[in-house]
């Protein structure tokens, strides 16, 4: 077929055909059942000696504690807010480093 359209010519433009084919209703046969598997045989419990409790040595602690960081003390509370005000100062700076950052040479 010749694809070139000349001045003059008439052109016939047509709607194009639906994409998908609608579906229809047909007999499809149903899938054989599963092999039904045989149940399991329920194995007899072994003997187990008693469990005994037994004390073990603690090591000490590799630093020691901190007299004024005992549970409910309030230098603990200031301690923690002190901690998450240098975190969040470090954050700031992270921040403001990224947006001073020159951009590459083109």
């Amino acid at each position: 077929s010749n694809t070139t359209v000349y001045v003059g010519q008439t052109l016939l433009v047509r709607g194009a055909a639906t994409p998908t084919i609608s579906p229809t209703t047909t007999n499809t046969a149903r899938p054989p059942t599963r092999t039904a598997r045989p149940s399991r045989t329920i194995e007899p419990t072994r003997a187990t000696g008693t469990p005994t409790i037994t004390s073990t040595p603690t090591r000490p602690p590799l630093l020691p504690q901190l007299p004024g960081l005992q549970s409910g003390s309030d230098s603990r509370r200031t301690f923690g807010y002190g901690l998450i005000a240098i975190c969040g100062v470090g954050l700031l700076m992270v921040a403001l480093s990224a947006l001073r950052r020159k951009p590459p040479p083109q």
